[in-house]
């Protein structure tokens, strides 16, 4: 089972997405909202169309960008929800034939001084040969940018380039820094708002979530508003620079969140052997911070200590949508132990108190179709990696207060990493609820011949579920 004092969770199953397109996107940082606007647009007709967007009455304007943790932020967003494949539709022939994304920074008015278009301020003069105003940020391709190269000498904005530039090598600059390109460029843009920390975590927000770019690895947390708590299990592999790369691997993170941000302690839990009471160790690696620009979409930004390993992950929720706290749909629940339904009150972390370090995440809503559907994951044990972890991850279909549903296991992933993963059906499970806090869980590994039941139960405060909606006073 999972321990909250040596924090462990399980593994978050994950759905293989597709996607048809590139839409845009919104995420927060520092308690601002940024749009990410995927219609290609000449830099003026991006500035105008920003300022005429609003986030709870906040006019947005191109993103000012004050230091390197806000360009990563919004350079780690860019990268993971904007294809390869998409860069087409917005690169700049005068930047090096490279992929960009519109900023607020621009030298319009004045040839060499730079200025943010929201407020004005000046940053840099000059050109590649320039210096910063008053120690004010800036990431230009250092000794190269802003040029204004060509003949047009038009090259009075800035973007952020998705690539290296020229397209094809480094020799210029490279992804994420900012080169000046010309303002008649169709490209994608960013849109900030200076909202505040208007949005709260809250129970709604437990389930599984994931980044599109890395099906196959994913995240599933757990909320409890009682004791401004959250639990995270996050399944994944190991890095390819590893001793042991494209193995199956897990982690678990906790801690305490207020308004949208929860700075967590995130742990390795090693030792244990699959479905058995065998003593594990839990030791902390790094940090994780989770945040939310609302119900459907957030982000994790993680520092790994024992390899230096860090970035930002964007999130979006497995199933769309959320339901009602069990209590809620299930009146019976508070006052029998009678069986009750399936339904989003049963989101959250489970466990087997005979089996420390191991557990599972259960994620149950309704599909936008209107089916009740279940997602599992199990953070367990096995032999077939160096660590001797294993996760498996379950789902299905459900209706009443039983479900059957299958067992997958996925390999050949990468750490943080869209490698194709390899999805093998390896057994059964059916969980059987008896009430909103504890269940009969029973699994089949049908290739392996192991079979066996376990008695789950909440592994934090049960019950107190709502809507993300409602708790946020959605209509």
């Amino acid at each position: 089972m999972f321990k909250i004092s040596s924090l462990k969770y399980i593994p978050v199953m994950m759905l293989i997405l597709t996607t048809t397109g590139y839409a845009d996107f919104q995420f927060i940082f520092n308690d601002h909202t940024y749009q990410v606007i995927t219609t290609s647009s000449s830099w003026e007709a991006a500035s105008a169309a920003a300022r005429s967007k609003t986030v709870d009455g906040v006019q947005g304007y191109l993103a000012h960008i004050d230091n390197l943790q806000e360009n990563t932020a919004i350079f780690n967003q860019l990268r993971a929800n904007i294809s390869r494949n998409d860069f087409g539709n917005t690169s700049a022939p005068d930047g090096g034939g490279a992929a960009y994304v519109w900023i607020g920074a621009n030298d319009i008015s004045t040839e060499g001084t730079w200025v943010w278009v929201d407020d004005g301020t000046q940053f840099w003069q000059g050109d590649n040969f320039g210096r910063s105003v008053d120690g004010r940020f800036n990431n230009w391709s250092f000794g190269n940018e802003p040029d204004d190269f060509g003949p047009s000498r038009e090259q009075d904005a800035a973007g952020i380039a998705l690539t290296e530039f020229p397209l094809g090598t480094s020799s210029w600059g490279v992804q994420s820094e900012w080169n000046d390109v010309d303002i008649n460029n169709n490209l994608y843009y960013v849109v900030e708002f200076d909202t505040g920390n208007t949005f709260e975590i809250n129970a709604g927000h437990s389930g599984a979530w994931f980044n599109t770019a890395t099906s196959g690895q994913g995240q599933l947390i757990d909320v409890v508003p009682e004791s401004q708590y959250m639990f995270l299990a996050w399944f994944t592999f190991t890095a390819a620079a590893s001793n042991n790369p494209d193995e199956q691997h897990w982690y678990t993170a906790q801690g305490n969140y207020s308004g949208n941000t929860a700075e967590l302690i995130l742990h390795e839990t090693l030792g244990g052997q699959f479905d058995d009471p065998q003593e594990t160790s839990t030791n902390p690696v790094g940090t994780v911070t989770v945040s939310f620009s609302d119900c459907e979409q957030g982000q994790m930004v993680y520092s790994i200590d024992t390899d230096g390993r860090e970035g930002t992950i964007p999130l979006q929720r497995v199933i769309p949508g959320s339901g009602n706290v069990c209590e809620e749909q299930s009146s019976k629940a508070a006052i029998t132990t009678e069986a009750v339904d399936i339904n989003a009150g049963m989101d959250g972390a489970w466990v087997d108190n005979d089996t420390l370090g191991q557990g599972f995440l259960i994620d149950a809503h309704t599909n936008p179709d209107g089916s009740n559907y279940i997602f599992v994951a199990w953070f367990t044990y096995g032999d077939d990696t160096a660590s001797g972890q294993r996760w498996l991850t379950a789902q299905g279909d459900f209706a009443g207060s039983t479900d059957e549903i299958d067992i997958y296991e996925t390999t050949g992933g990468n750490f943080n990493d869209p490698q194709a993963i390899d999805l093998d059906k390896v057994g059964t499970m059916t969980i059987d609820f008896e009430d909103c806090s504890k269940a009969l869980l029973t699994y089949a590994l049908t290739d392996e011949g192991v079979d066996g039941d376990m008695a789950i139960n909440r592994l934090l405060i049960p019950g107190g579920q709502a809507l993300c909606e409602e708790l946020n006073g959605a209509e």
